[in-house]
């Protein structure tokens, strides 16, 4: 009796609190595009751009949409006080058949550095793979006249080991903050 008990118990756990809370499997580390859909992660604060492949947002008119841009300068503040954060960055493809992820970043910063885990979305759609993290110091944000550029870095140095994180239009971004 205490055995079905608890297989019942798990049973619901496993399968009813995912349905009625599409959110369940982000926490339980279930990562794939039916979990992490643009909406879900627009919702939950991710930095979300989304690249139409074959035709262009009505909301900007080109062919990208950002959300939650001003959470990266936030991640950025806080690395520059010592303080610690994370981020999620979600890039995803749309075209007439659907919208998926891209690619997936999550950043964590320490204390002392950014650890970054980018996962790999294409091996198994049913749950993305993490990477090895790796390590770096800074991220350094480039403000041009029509676009932003957000690059990774080893060092502090502005020039040295630096890799694109994200970059875009100004005219891209979203303010979905009503």
């Amino acid at each position: 009796m205490k055995r079905t008990l608890v297989f019942v118990l798990i049973l619901f756990v496993l399968v009813f609190i995912p349905i009625q809370n599409p959110k369940a499997y982000y926490v339980i580390g279930v990562v794939n595009n039916k979990t992490l859909s643009s909406d879900i992660a627009i919702k939950d604060g991710n930095i979300v751009m989304i690249s139409y492949t074959d035709s262009v947002s009505e909301k900007t008119h080109n062919d990208m949409e950002i959300y939650n841009i001003k959470r990266i300068d936030d991640f950025i503040r806080n690395i520059n006080k010592g303080r610690k954060d994370k981020i999620r960055i979600v890039e995803y493809g749309k075209n007439a058949t659907g919208t998926w992820v891209n690619k997936l970043y999550d950043l964590k910063y320490d204390g002392k550095k950014i650890i970054d885990i980018e996962y790999d979305t294409y091996s198994n759609p049913n749950a993305f793979i993490p990477s090895q993290p790796e390590m770096f110091n800074t991220i350094i944000k480039r403000d041009y006249p029509d676009g932003i550029s957000y690059r990774i870095c080893d060092s502090e140095g502005e020039n040295d080991d630096c890799a694109k994180l994200i970059s875009f239009s100004k005219s891209s971004i979203i303010d979905n903050k009503k």
